[in-house]
């Protein structure tokens, strides 16, 4: 596998066009550019893949580790252009390309993610964040896997006409003017795609157009909408109905964690053949949540005592409900436990934060 990186300085490559050139006309391994977030207004220049034969080897573009965006909202690696109109951040007309942990922003026309017709079935995109203020589709990917990701704010979210329909997995479509855009299509390739765990969220219009010929799966999806607004066969079974902002932990500052009483928690189908962990990184378990973040149980508090001079010794006890074992260890954090088997180290970077003095120690577990 050939790993490059690109930054803006001091990487293998530092616009994503000078990677491209480099691609071998027939693949012999799998190519990978790691993106850092060198900058703030967004990665200049834009993937344009095409004319090259991937032979069967994989292509991915992704966020470096610890570059991404982790499920944040505004955080991390942004791929921006607003200066040239139809000039996709990415577009692909070859097979076999994965995009993960990445920005999308536009506000000129043109999808920031377009992954073209007949090769994007072997494509994927997942825990990625996608916006677009102009009037024209965010995401176009026929028949593409899309997993954990998040499109908002976009006049139009996610094209499924012509050759565009991508199978949408544990997706948030919210506060787009239309969600999805579906033509009336008989072509094969148009209305083949899975609509399931997916979850949308203060658009105008969840659904332009119907699925009456949608020949994929639609199950388990949930909607703001006090009915099932959708022609043809609708959002399918086992939809929840009137999602509000209280299902989330705080939806006017984009913090779409699940509520505690979140009606899309346990809700969801086993997505397991598909996926196996969220847009933070954790493992789904079943029952299964709808959209892209599983819900985490809120943890207790935790008191004990802080012994300097033998911290093997320290012990806490739980104040809230959660289970809490272990001792704060400095010599081996790896093996101090706190919170349903999590380790110290796994807990502080991915779960919450742990608050210290002398006198008492507090476990805050993010939702």
């Amino acid at each position: 596998m050939a790993t490059k990186t690109l930054r803006a300085a001091g990487g293998d490559f530092s616009t994503p066009e000078s990677w491209v050139a480099s691609l071998p006309a027939t693949f012999t391994e799998d190519e990978v550019i790691e993106i850092y977030d060198d900058w703030p207004a967004g990665v200049p220049g834009r993937f344009f893949l095409t004319g090259i034969d991937p032979n069967g080897f994989n292509i991915t573009i992704k966020a470096a580790t610890g570059e991404g965006n982790d499920g944040v909202f505004g955080q991390g690696v942004l791929m921006s252009n607003t200066t040239t109109h139809w000039a996709e951040n990415i577009r692909a007309s070859v097979a076999n390309v994965h995009i993960e942990n990445i920005r999308f922003s536009r506000t000129r026309a043109g999808a920031c993610v377009r992954l073209d017709a007949n090769v994007s079935s072997s494509c994927s995109l997942s825990k990625c964040f996608i916006t677009s203020t102009y009037n024209s589709y965010a995401l176009e990917a026929n028949r593409t896997k899309v997993t954990n990701t998040v499109v908002y704010d976009c006049p139009l979210g996610v094209e499924c006409e012509n050759w565009y329909a991508p199978n949408l997995y544990n997706v948030l479509i919210r506060d787009c003017t239309i969600g999805i855009l579906v033509g009336a299509g008989s072509s094969s390739e148009s209305q083949g795609s899975d609509i399931i765990n997916t979850c949308l969220y203060n658009c105008t219009t969840d659904v332009s157009g119907n699925l009456t010929h949608h020949t994929g799966f639609t199950h388990h999806n949930a909607t703001s909408k006090s009915s099932d607004t959708v022609g043809g066969d609708g959002l399918g079974t086992d939809l929840v109905l009137n999602v509000a902002a209280s299902d989330f932990v705080d939806a006017a500052n984009d913090d779409f964690h699940l509520s505690s009483g979140s009606a899309l928690k346990d809700t969801g189908a086993d997505n397991s053949s598909i996926l196996t962990d969220d847009i933070l990184g954790s493992a789904w378990v079943v029952p299964w949540d709808i959209g892209p973040y599983q819900y985490v149980a809120t943890g207790g508090g935790v008191t004990g005592d802080l012994n300097a001079t033998e911290p093997a010794t320290d012990t806490f006890s739980a104040v809230g409900s959660s289970a809490v074992t272990g001792d704060l260890n400095a010599t081996e954090p790896a093996t101090d436990t706190f919170i349903s088997g999590k380790t110290d180290e796994d807990y502080m970077r991915f779960e919450g934060t742990i608050f210290i003095n002398k006198f008492n120690t507090e476990v805050h577990q993010r939702s």
